[in-house]
């Protein structure tokens, strides 16, 4: 979720997480030592000496779907205090760092803390590799292993500035507005969400070059990879583009500004209800039941888009559908894919004194690499009985959490899987009660 320069009346919360495009940054090369306090890195961390600031990555990177846990995902990952070959200017872009930056895996991924954290040593190098993960992954994701030349070079290391503390917006600095979560899971979706806008940033050939890469497709790409929230449910993809307070088609919010979705500083305004509906449209785009694309062809779509200054005629070259004829029919295009991906699932047996179901969740197993999945359309269908939407269609089969949110209060129990779908019903009957904030993020 990348706001840049059009984010200026917005609040951050307690952490946030900046990463810098240096697309626009001039050359040069600059010490973080001189900056920072070198006395608060681990003394018992290597320095790196090589004077290399990218690496020469010789194998693909690794992807999250190899992994059971995010301890196991991060273990291979080699860290090292260096002192960076960057920018002249990248460190005032990030603010003063309190030490040297933390380098990360074959990538050498730049990694520097802001302002006064709260972190200690452990923290601070578990969270560097994280952000590793999330660049192997996000380079995975969208194809990029042997076409990286592109991203990073001696003047562009990949860099990822950690921020402990509320600060103001300026149009240099990339941020993720960060909701509650933890050190872990909500860092890696975080980090994945900001790495892929840096990416679209980097590849264009000046900054929020909006005839290179439409925004939708921009932050889609972006929320698919990260948080990867959908839209689970036909009716209420629908339902969403009908009535007096209709949602623009997605595919129409091509740059910023714009009148139709809104100003991210507006709170009443359709900015950031539209992301989901952004990266519901990648979903189907990449569904085998949908456009059929490939991760290597959104790499390809990026660079044709940039190379062509005209990202409609690169969706056409890529794309076995024209963009005008896909962006006519979007709607009903992903309302189709949802009717035959979605599952709609029968709550049997909640006591009616739990009262109205209001909220659903079903958490993924790993539970760390994405948001889990919402539920959409809840409809009472009698006394004690509800019904609701999702879309589990990437699920393995297999039973998992279910969490709902009630009138009187929370509830977990579960649903199952099989070929993509849930369950058309599950017995909630016997529903263990509890505190609502264990309902997972």
């Amino acid at each position: 979720m990348r706001y840049g320069n059009v984010a200026n009346g917005f609040k951050l919360t307690a952490l946030t997480v900046a990463l810098l495009s240096l697309a626009a940054c001039g050359g040069g090369g600059g010490s973080s030592k001189s900056k920072g306090n070198p006395a608060t890195v681990n003394p018992d961390l290597p320095i790196d000496n090589s004077g290399d600031p990218v690496g020469v990555p010789t194998t693909p990177p690794v992807n999250e779907t190899q992994f059971q846990t995010l301890n196991e995902a991060i273990a291979g990952f080699s860290i090292f205090v260096q002192d960076p070959v960057v920018p002249s200017n990248a460190w005032e872009k990030c603010g003063e760092p309190r030490f040297s930056t933390y380098t990360v895996g074959e990538r050498k991924l730049n990694v520097g803390f802001r302002g006064d954290n709260v972190f200690n040593f452990a923290q601070e190098e578990r969270m560097a590799r994280i952000a590793g993960l999330a660049l192997e992954t996000t380079l995975s994701n969208y194809g990029f292993f042997g076409t990286e030349d592109g991203l990073r070079s001696q003047a562009l290391p990949y860099y990822v500035c950690v921020k402990a503390e509320n600060s103001p917006l300026n149009s240099t600095e990339f941020f993720a507005e960060m909701g509650p979560f933890d050190q872990d899971k909500g860092f890696y979706r975080q980090a994945k969400d900001q790495l892929a806008n840096s990416f679209v940033e980097r590849l264009r050939t000046t900054t929020d070059n909006y005839d290179q890469v439409y925004f939708w497709f921009d932050e889609g790409l972006a929320n698919y990879s990260g948080d990867n929230l959908l839209i689970g449910s036909p009716v209420t993809w629908q339902n969403s583009f009908a009535g007096p307070d209709a949602l623009p088609n997605p595919m129409t919010v091509e740059r910023l500004p714009n009148d139709a979705a809104g100003s991210p500083s507006d709170p009443n305004s359709k900015f950031f209800t539209l992301y989901p509906y952004y990266a519901t449209v990648v979903a189907y785009f990449l569904s085998d039941s949908g456009l059929g694309l490939t991760k290597e062809d959104m790499a390809n779509l990026l660079q044709r888009g940039v190379a062509l200054n005209n990202f409609g005629a690169a969706f056409t070259e890529v794309s076995p559908v024209d963009y005008p004829t896909i962006k006519a029919e979007i709607v009903p295009r992903v309302t189709a894919w949802l009717e035959q991906e979605s599952s709609t699932t029968d709550l049997i047996g909640l006591a009616a004194d739990k009262g109205a179901v209001t909220g659903v969740t079903i958490q993924r197993k790993p539970d760390w690499q994405f948001e889990p999945i919402k539920g959409y359309n809840i409809v009472q269908q009698s006394s004690g009985n509800y019904s609701f939407d999702s879309l589990v269609y990437t699920l393995d089969d297999d039973n998992y959490d279910l969490y709902l949110t009630t009138a009187s209060g929370c509830l977990k129990s579960q649903v199952g899987v099989t070929a993509g779908k849930a369950a058309p019903s599950t017995e909630v009957s016997g529903a263990q009660s509890i505190p609502c904030n264990q309902i997972p993020l």
